[in-house]
């Protein structure tokens, strides 16, 4: 009877978790539009004459080296960007590949099949994976993630193992490609110290120091634009000081549901902190059990986390490797709690669920909104006659979207073929009128006034 009512409970969670996922697909891939202004901007970047040098691959100067990231990007939107559906689909199929990696590699270090499948489905459903896949400006992010994911499953390979030093050679070029994708990427040798830290395997070890001679490389060459001070305040600069809180935050944030994005959290209470930090704490100690397993869960979060801890801002995309991680450590937990450490996980389960819906209709809501907003301003901005030192003035009538607007209209050279640029301004609520003013509706339409 209990081994029945075991099973029941067991198919109507995986059915929950099915509608879940149909949901989150539903509203992120039926999304109209883009969430904010880079897509816009590589829109506009993408034009035939730029796609060729807009980016170069051996222009390590820029801060930004990114160009197997952004060379990607400007193709894929000068063929998708008037598709946002297709757009927003390739996201969630490139999102699915990551987790179905993930899950591939938790069977391999011996989780059973139905946790692996479960932890790749949650993997893919999580509040950090769902911002990735909703916004199209993570590409990045997707891609460093599943190097990393490829190269786990290069280390777990029984094939390649036979093979040592095509193993290598693939660590090499994994770790290379990663990088060449997102600074992010020198999370991956720091991922591997900690496997042969605490397996204490001679391919792990190797594995390391290959991937840590090619970020030593890396960083040799890019320490300088890495570390100017120039970029001190722009939320990219380093903030060591914080760096703990910061950390707190992201292991935070997927349990607490009323929190679409995470930089949200720093104007919260402790009183309303200390709500999710107590059944979080509770949790982790219930599904590790030691100290040697808290070690691994602390080292493991430090380097997914890697060099975004040590910037200034927080953002979801950047706990996407994080996410792997946490979930991971779970799955891989599983069969050695007890009934209170499983009621948990799957407690936690349900609330990291309901928080990805949260951040699906967030992401959903914006893209609405710019589905409207921008062919509205390109058309207002052609017929207004603004420029740069007398710019068109807008005051959304739903003050709760403002942000929206703000990000929209943020450094977007053209839309629509029309010059935006500085041309625009959202004036706050008690900001006195420019003498060109018009509004923005609720649905994201922009208007003359009566």
């Amino acid at each position: 009877m209990i081994r029945a009512l075991s099973w029941l409970a067991a198919a109507l969670g995986a059915l929950l978790l099915l509608v879940i996922a149909a949901r989150v697909a539903w509203l992120l891939g039926g999304n109209p539009g883009y969430f904010s202004h880079d897509e816009l901007q590589w829109a506009a970047f993408a034009q035939p004459s730029k796609l060729a040098s807009a980016v170069g691959w051996f222009d390590i100067g820029q801060f930004q080296y990114r160009p197997l990231t952004f060379r990607l990007w400007m193709l894929l939107s000068r063929v998708l960007f008037e598709t946002p559906r297709c757009f927003h689909a390739l996201w969630l199929l490139l999102g699915a590949v990551n987790a179905a990696l993930f899950g591939v590699f938790l069977r391999r270090v011996g989780c059973s099949l139905a946790v692996s499948g479960v932890a790749g489905l949650l993997f893919w459903l999580n509040p950090y994976a769902v911002f990735v896949h909703g916004w199209v400006g993570t590409l990045a992010d997707l891609l460093w993630v599943m190097a990393a994911l490829l190269l786990a499953l290069v280390q777990t390979s029984s094939r390649l193992r036979a093979a040592p030093r095509w193993q290598l050679l693939l660590v090499a070029v994994l770790t290379t490609l990663a990088l060449m994708a997102k600074e992010a990427a020198l999370s991956i040798p720091a991922l591997l110290f900690v496997a042969w830290l605490f397996l204490r395997q001679h391919a792990w070890r190797n594995a390391f120091l290959v991937s840590a001679t090619v970020a030593a490389v890396y960083l040799l060459l890019r320490f300088a634009v890495l570390t100017d001070v120039s970029h001190e305040g722009s939320g990219y600069g380093v903030d060591l000081v914080g760096a703990p809180l910061r950390f707190l935050h992201y292991q935070l944030f997927p349990l607490s549901p009323w929190a679409e994005e995470i930089h949200t959290l720093a104007a919260y209470s402790h009183s309303r902190l200390a709500k999710v930090a107590v059944p979080t704490l509770l949790l982790w100690l219930f599904t590790l059990g030691s100290v040697r397993y808290a070690a691994v869960w602390l080292l493991l979060s430090l380097a997914a986390l890697g060099p975004a801890l040590l910037i200034a801002s927080s953002s979801n995309q950047y706990g996407y490797g994080l996410g792997a991680v946490l979930i991971g450590i779970a799955a891989w937990r599983w069969r050695d709690i007890g009934a209170v450490g499983r009621g948990l996980q799957l407690f936690a389960a349900l609330v990291l669920c309901w928080h990805a819906l949260g951040v699906a209709h967030h992401v959903r809501r914006a893209g609405d909104l710019q589905a409207v907003y921008s062919p509205s301003l390109a058309a207002a901005l052609a017929d207004s006659g603004a420029t740069l030192e007398r710019p068109l003035g807008l005051r959304p009538d739903c003050d709760d979207q403002r942000w929206v607007y703000q990000r929209l209209s943020f450094q977007i050279p053209r839309y629509d073929d029309v010059p935006i640029g500085g041309r625009v301004r959202i004036l706050a609520p008690d900001e006195a009128d420019t003498g060109r003013l018009r509004r923005i509706a609720c649905d994201g339409r922009v208007y003359l006034p009566d």
